[in-house]
């Protein structure tokens, strides 16, 4: 196996970690702590956060409930030159919040 098998295998179990953690509850949120509960859950699969943003629906930055829809992290590991981007969408039921894991990539620097 090379060096970029083993970091493709790494980054896989990583955003696995991730995926797992928003499964396990990132429900019922007041609007002022969905960023909390997402840098708790990365932190929960071993990631330090670098950015975090709420966007809407065409993703640019907003902090109005009812605009956002997305959320975006980025965050690193113990992968060296390896940026963890993480999207998440917010659905809004009874000025409540959810938090779904939607799509995860890298950014190899």
């Amino acid at each position: 196996m090379d060096a970029g098998d083993e970091v493709s295998k790494a980054v896989q179990k990583i955003h696995s970690e991730v995926m797992m953690e928003f499964m396990k509850d990132c429900s019922g949120l007041e609007f002022t702590d969905i960023i909390n509960c997402v840098s708790e859950k990365l932190r929960g699969a071993g990631l330090e956060v670098k950015d975090i943003r709420m966007l809407d629906l065409d993703g640019n930055q907003t902090n109005e409930p009812n605009s956002v829809k997305y959320v975006r992290a980025v965050a690193t590991g113990n992968i060296p030159n390896v940026e963890h981007i993480f999207t998440f969408a917010t659905i809004k039921r009874r000025d409540k919040f959810n938090v779904l894991f939607m799509q995860s990539a890298v950014n190899y620097k």
